[in-house]
């Protein structure tokens, strides 16, 4: 556990961990320091220069995000000077910014606007400069506008974060422009389309497509959710105006290495409202489906539904939905099956849940995670966001993975015995190496499929052994008391 630290700012005294930056340490004590280019979870880099602060004992302002608390530390985040350099900031970037803000899809929740309204700035007073760069729109997940970009590059840093990599600042002083390499378009880049920099982006410089077509942001309804599209079943917001889904963005803490959304999951809503979606019942006559009504498929199933008839579901479902077959199913005598039954069982999946966060030391055992596949995408970014932190990675698999350009050690072996290895100590130099790893750490993750958990998990007695499923909510269909081994029967 990190050493705790005492500081005051404005007044407040606080406590927090040492080496906590300035910025997350005045949001623990309640205090908003102004920001544009600080990304949570990740180093500083003072871009933007809007959250200087006054420290006592120091000549000059310093950049909050940059500067490391010390213990008995007085700090002061709003003074004439500050405020001075702060309204002189958002004045500059004003002046180089398109001054739309009446149409502009992000109004109302652009972070620029909100200063420049807090800041009583109407427009900039100094010449204003265009720059005429090219939107892209070539695809219809994300719409580029270069000429909005405040040059904060969070979306560069979310990018590269995650090994991405896709978009780079090119160009010198103000004429520089975040973009792709040779400035191609996204489809043509290696884009993924998961929307990290979607996320990130404080005005509308990077954006859904069609954000703005379906009404302003602010004025809708926002709920968290969890996406249901694999194994990963990632965090998310989605906001909706009560007919028509808006967007869906990624949800949770966003200073936490599983902030992350795929493109199926961020773009894959369309489906729902979609003029192809199945909305009434139909019948196969004569090779063709054919409408019906609800009233004469239900009679038809009741009376098709015998005793001893098999209902085969999916583990996408929800809790509530598995209760109610469950229940439905007793009292129709009817046999139930689940996909997940093909992969796990109870032990595999009701484990514990790992603070992968925390991890010193990740090894992968078995599980094959790729955003560029879409395969259990946020497990690929998430393990790779740590190992750019710093995290140690051991990747044990008969067959490459994506992960290995990564690892610290590559294990060529079945995950069982390579886990064993790794315990008990092998005969090769990356056995060994591996070992050493392990036996170092004090907080390992290790991450596998329900496959291979239950042998794992008995053999390590330090640290977190997690396993994760093909489905969503396949944890779900066994803790609901869905029977194992009806697929067998």
């Amino acid at each position: 556990m990190a050493k705790m630290v005492s500081v005051t700012i404005d007044g407040r005294k606080v406590k927090v961990p040492e080496g906590t930056n300035i910025l997350d340490a005045a949001e623990q004590a309640g205090v908003h320091i102004p920001n544009l280019c600080y990304l949570k979870g990740m180093k500083g880099i003072g871009a933007c220069r809007l959250c200087f602060v006054e420290i006592e004992g120091m000549k000059a302002p310093m950049t909050a995000c940059t500067t490391r608390v010390k213990d008995g530390m007085n700090i002061t985040t709003s003074t004439e000077q500050i405020e001075a350099l702060r309204k002189y900031v958002i004045d500059l970037i004003l002046s180089m910014h398109p001054n739309d803000c009446m149409t502009c899809p992000k109004t109302g929740v652009c972070e620029l606007q909100k200063y420049a309204y807090e800041m009583d700035i109407k427009d900039s007073s100094f010449t204003r400069k265009e720059f005429g760069f090219g939107v892209d729109d070539k695809n219809p997940f994300i719409r580029r506008s270069p000429d909005y970009c405040i040059l904060c590059l969070r979306c560069v840093r979310a990018c590269k974060a995650q090994d991405t990599s896709v978009l780079d600042v090119y160009g010198r002083g103000v004429g520089s422009k975040v973009t792709t390499a040779q400035d191609r378009p996204l489809q043509e880049a290696g884009c993924t389309f998961c929307g990290s920099c979607v996320d990130v982006c404080p005005v509308y410089a990077i954006a859904e497509a069609d954000l703005g077509k379906k009404g302003r942001q602010w004025q809708f309804i926002t709920k968290d959710s969890v996406c249901l599209s694999c194994g990963a079943a990632c965090e998310t917001t989605v906001s909706t105006n009560e007919v028509l889904i808006n967007n869906v963005r990624s949800g949770g803490d966003r200073g936490s290495v599983t902030h992350y959304l795929c493109a199926i999951g961020r773009f894959g809503h369309d489906a729902v409202n979609s003029d192809k979606r199945v909305q009434s019942p139909l019948r196969r006559e004569d090779g063709q489906l054919k409408g019906i009504t609800w009233k004469a498929a239900l009679e038809e199933m009741a009376s098709n539904l015998k005793e001893g008839s098999g209902v085969l579901v999916s583990g996408n479902l929800t809790c509530e939905d598995y209760l109610t077959l469950k229940d439905f199913s007793e009292k129709a005598k009817l046999k139930v099956a689940s996909t997940v039954e093909l992969y796990a069982d109870g032990s595999s999946l009701v484990g514990p849940e790992a603070d992968i966060d925390g991890a010193d030391l990740v090894v992968m055992a078995g599980l094959k995670a790729s955003q560029w596949t879409r395969t259990l995408a946020a497990v690929d970014a998430a393990v790779r966001r740590l190992s750019n932190r710093g995290v140690k990675l051991v990747v044990i698999d008969t067959e490459d993975t994506g992960l290995e350009e990564k690892a610290t050690v590559r294990l060529n072996a079945d995950p069982v015995a390579g886990m064993k290895a790794i315990l008990e100590g092998g005969s090769s130099e990356e056995e060994t190496k591996a070992k050493a790893l392990f036996e170092s750490s004090q907080s390992p993750v290790v991450i596998t499929t329900p496959v291979y958990y239950e042998a794992i998990a008995g053999m390590v007695k330090k640290g977190t052994v997690v396993s994760v499923p093909v489905e969503a909510n396949a944890k779900g269909a066994l803790m609901m008391g869905l029977p194992t081994g009806a697929l067998k029967d």
